[in-house]
């Protein structure tokens, strides 16, 4: 079987958006906030996404990145959900991220459940 091409991957897609989104957003955000633990934190869960669902498009086993993956993908929604609780965040930005990430999230689930046991 062919490796697929990340680049056709509708979630590689979903995730370039996310990190192009928040670009934007973390140009706005004040630097005071910038040195806490939340927003390099974000920062570099948002990376390590990328990476592994980039990883999982052409590695094997599957299943046991994609897992990862989808834990990374947990701990970006509480980053962003601490930012808007915190007000770092604007509604709008909150509801645009939090968008990203349901629809990773579904391809992401979906993913995971068409692979069998590796």
């Amino acid at each position: 079987m062919k490796d697929l091409d990340y680049k056709d991957l509708p979630i590689v897609k979903e995730a370039t958006d996310l990190m192009g989104y928040y670009e934007s957003v973390y140009r706005q955000i004040a630097n005071a906030s910038k040195h806490g633990a939340v927003v390099p934190g974000l920062s570099y869960s948002i990376r390590e996404l990328f990476t592994l669902l980039i990883y999982a498009g052409k590695m094997y086993p599957k299943k046991q990145i994609l897992l990862k993956a989808d834990v990374v993908l947990d701990c970006i929604k509480h980053y962003i959900r601490i930012l808007n609780k915190n007000k770092i965040i604007n509604s709008t930005q909150y509801e645009q991220l939090s968008k990203h990430t349901t629809t990773i999230g579904k391809q992401l689930g979906g993913w995971i459940n068409s692979l069998k046991e590796d």
